[in-house]
C-alpha cells in the first residue's frame, strides 16, 4: 500500500514537481504527509468524504505513474 508519510523528503520535492498535481491533490498531498485521515482531510478541504477519496485515487496514481 503506498503511504505518503513512508517518503523521504527528497521523493515528496520530486513527487510534487512532477506529478501535476491540481490544486485538490497537492493540498490533500500536503494533507497525507503530515499522516491526516481522509476523513478530517474531507473536512479540512470542505468536501466529501467520497470526493477525497476520488482525489486521493487520481493522486495515487499519478504518483504511481512518476515512480
Amino acid at each position: 500500500m503506498l503511504k505518503i508519510p513512508d517518503f523521504t523528503r527528497l521523493e515528496i520535492e520530486y513527487i510534487k514537481s512532477q506529478a501535476n498535481f491540481t490544486a485538490q491533490e497537492s493540498e490533500l498531498f500536503d494533507l497525507r504527509n503530515s499522516e491526516t485521515t481522509l476523513e478530517v482531510c474531507a473536512e479540512l478541504m470542505n468536501v466529501s468524504l467520497s470526493t477525497v477519496k476520488r482525489i486521493n485515487k487520481k493522486m495515487k496514481a499519478k504518483i504511481i505513474k512518476i515512480l
